[in-house]
């Protein structure tokens, strides 16, 4: 339904209770990422812990969802266990039709259940049930069971978590839907193919199997495999640490190991559940961690990206085209490629604010969102989206600096000064001015918002 304000329903799951709450702001945050972080503000906590019951977990949609073909994301805010602080998440599937059709903007959790559940929701239910039997299972088989005991195949979604999100690993994922009618990208296949050596094409997929049914995350836990096995050949860890003679290219090892690494197996898989990293800082290795903000995308085109993914608000290489600016430019002047990473940002924030699948950017351009927002009857909204996009990018790094995020401490591994592009070798001088820059930049979109409100 079309309205100038947000229909919100919060559910405390330590009762099982819900309340549809209104909250305005359509004209100023639109939906999507926007009305993500206006609802984080209102119900999050930035000096409690991600996992304090108190703190929200919040999914949102947008004002063109379910009118407009690729209008089909839905955006999740959290505050995050890989680092502590305030981060999203976006995926497809049904998700953002099913809320569309339940009637409502976005859904707030907060509180704890006492026991492993499920909740059930629709415009006129609610419901909490206990799944305590379905700890440990792997996500494809609780899928099969939450399918058969709830009905509206077709129109419902169910997302769920994973024997990783059980144990509180910080690579964990919540799955959205099951079938997947296309190809999978380059990232996956990335990760569990040339991150570890493995080219057979089948062995790559089930080794992605393998990760989707731990519930993890395939970039995060791809990467950080390949981390530990070069660990290992290098003498930071052993075989006890491992629990599998981990070697490039062997493909069956590496399922053993994704399976310890969903189920924390023991103190070092724990350890590694928290990110590549942190595990590199306990034993070593720090130079070849391929971590920028998190486990790399499958991208190595120069500086730019690599100080876009490091630095960017989720950590992506789709926060800002920073792998396109380096395909296409061979000067490194750094104001330049810093306007653009921020420019090519906000536009992205308003797509995800609409909530489009960011495959279609080059359709949904501003005179394009303009016109469709018009057509539902969001006039002002029509009229205000250069406004709205500053205020939506300028207020999410507002929460995400107060939640803790220094852009200037982020560290760039040694592993990616040794890279060679297009343009020849990459220039750390280059690498450390961009992040110079960029860093004073986000900074300064963290004080935006505040400056604005005040």
């Amino acid at each position: 339904m079309v309205r100038d304000h947000f229909r919100v329903l919060r559910v405390d799951l330590a009762d099982g209770r819900g309340e549809v709450i209104t909250l305005e702001g359509r004209d100023r945050v639109a939906g999507g990422s926007g009305l993500a972080a206006l609802l984080f503000e209102k119900y999050g906590h930035v000096d409690k812990l991600w996992s304090d019951p108190e703190q929200p977990l919040i999914f949102a949609i947008g004002p063109l969802t379910g009118y407009f073909p690729l209008m089909s994301k839905t955006v999740s805010a959290f505050k995050s266990p890989y680092h502590d602080q305030y981060a999203e998440s976006h995926a497809g599937g049904r998700s953002a039709l099913a809320l569309r059709f339940a009637d409502y903007d976005a859904l707030v959790f907060t509180g704890k259940a006492e026991r492993l559940s499920a909740v059930v929701l629709g415009s006129r239910r609610l419901e909490m049930r206990d799944v305590h039997y379905m700890r440990g299972l792997d996500l494809q088989i609780t899928g099969k069971m939450l399918r058969r005991m709830f009905g509206g195949a077709g129109h419902r979604s169910i997302l769920r978590i994973g024997p990783a999100g059980e144990m509180g690993s910080a690579m964990a994922c919540i799955n959205a839907d099951t079938y997947r009618q296309v190809s999978y990208d380059h990232e996956p296949i990335f990760a569990a193919g040339s991150m570890l050596g493995v080219t057979n094409a089948f062995k790559v997929l089930a080794l992605i199997d393998v990760t989707e049914k731990m519930g993890l995350d395939v970039m995060s836990a791809g990467v950080a495999l390949a981390w530990a096995t070069e660990a290992l050949e290098k003498g930071f860890i052993s075989e006890k640490e491992t629990l599998a003679p981990l070697r490039f290219g062997e493909a069956e090892t590496y399922k053993e190991a994704l399976v310890h690494l969903g189920r924390g197996k023991n103190d070092f898989y724990r350890l590694l559940g928290q990110g590549a990293l942190k595990a590199a800082k306990h034993y070593g290795g720090e130079d070849f961690a391929c971590v920028l903000g998190q486990e790399m995308g499958g991208y190595a085109t120069g500086e730019v990206f690599f100080i876009s993914q490091a630095l960017g608000f989720r950590h992506s290489h789709l926060d800002a085209g920073g792998y396109s600016y380096d395909q296409k430019h061979q000067d490194k002047v750094v104001e330049k490629a810093v306007s653009f990473l921020v420019q090519d940002e906000q536009e992205r924030v308003l797509l995800t604010s609409m909530v489009s699948c960011l495959f279609a950017r080059e359709v949904y351009k501003r005179e394009v969102l303009a016109e469709c927002l018009g057509s539902l009857g969001y006039q002002t909204l029509a009229g205000e989206l250069e406004t709205v996009s500053n205020r939506v990018q300028k207020l999410r790094w507002k929460i995400r600096v107060a939640t803790g995020f220094d852009p200037s401490a982020v560290e760039v591994p040694k592993r990616f000064t040794e890279v060679t592009t297009w343009k020849g070798k990459v220039d750390g001088d280059y690498l450390r001015a961009l992040k110079s820059d960029y860093a004073r930049r986000i900074m300064e979109m963290g004080r935006g918002e505040r400056d604005e409100r005040s």
